[in-house]
């Protein structure tokens, strides 16, 4: 996997919207950009049979997995 020097994620906030939940995830990299990826999911995925949708600001899945790693990495680290 490509290292995008991502220096920190976090949890910038929750959702829950009718039928809808969700959840919002910050990143920064070491060169000052920043972006937010959305993590959106029916109350019933379970029987609607959607799927989780991602809004990631046009980046890539690899970027998503990326910041995705990289949060849990920092959450581990931390915990040490």
């Amino acid at each position: 996997m490509k290292d995008y020097h991502i220096k920190n994620v976090f949890v910038g906030g929750v959702f829950a919207n009718g039928n809808t939940k969700g959840a919002s995830i910050g990143w920064e990299d070491y060169e000052g950009y920043f972006g937010q990826i959305s993590i959106v999911s029916p109350e019933n995925i379970h029987l609607a049979g959607d799927n989780v949708q991602i809004d990631s600001e046009n980046m890539s899945p690899e970027f998503i997995k990326a910041v995705l790693c990289r949060m849990v990495d920092l959450a581990y680290k931390e915990q040490k």
